[in-house]
């Protein structure tokens, strides 16, 4: 079953589609769905049996991307897909963040973008920012990789290597005091640039 982002199933596609990409959604069952595969991501997983998952993939249109080459020149993109104007405007009024054009590459990827904080420093890919905006995360302006949740008031540092969030209460461990509470958000916000920066150390 594919679903199309055009014509009578484009209201369906909205529906289902939980990444920031324009493409088309295909549905089928796989072993290991979160592994990376060319020109397609995970966009869903519906149910599992035994050990195999049912989930939809979003896959990159390739006839579609090189059939209006010159139309879509001025949009943001990643990884070849193009990426959904009303999703990166969600990205970047909830994190106040903007999205831009990275300078790198040739062929397709040369329209390659990122989000960036209001500092001017890269802080990942659109696909990250969309699942971090649709938490209600707001990326910090001074430090990359922190965000702040107003919902619980915590901060929360994040690197590929994984993550972890900071709030007051929350207990951390200091090698010249042992272990601490956090009293304060702005602690809590230091401790979450901590965190990505050990993290970045040993990358």
């Amino acid at each position: 079953m594919k679903i199309k982002s055009t014509g009578i199933s484009a209201w369906l596609f909205r529906k289902l589609n939980t990444t920031p990409f324009d493409g088309y959604l295909v549905f089928k069952f796989q072993v290991f769905p979160h592994l990376p595969r060319k020109k397609n991501f995970l966009n869903k997983t519906y149910f599992k049996f035994l050990s195999v998952y049912f989930v939809s993939r979003i896959i990159w249109n390739g006839d579609y991307i090189k059939k209006r080459i010159e139309a879509i020149k001025d949009a943001n993109m990643q990884f070849g897909f193009v990426v959904l104007n009303k999703k990166g405007e969600v990205i970047q009024r909830q994190m106040d963040v903007t999205i831009e054009k990275m300078k790198f590459a040739d062929g397709l990827s040369h329209y390659h973008s990122g989000v960036f904080n209001l500092s001017g420093q890269y802080i990942g890919s659109i696909r990250e920012a969309y699942f971090f905006a649709r938490q209600g995360y707001v990326a910090d302006r001074r430090y990359p990789g922190v965000f702040f949740n107003p919902s619980n008031n915590k901060y929360y540092g994040h690197t590929i290597k994984g993550g972890g969030s900071f709030g007051i209460g929350d207990k951390i461990f200091d090698k010249e005091r042992g272990e601490v509470s956090i009293l304060t958000l702005t602690e809590a916000r230091n401790a979450a640039r901590g965190l990505t920066e050990t993290l970045r150390s040993h990358l």
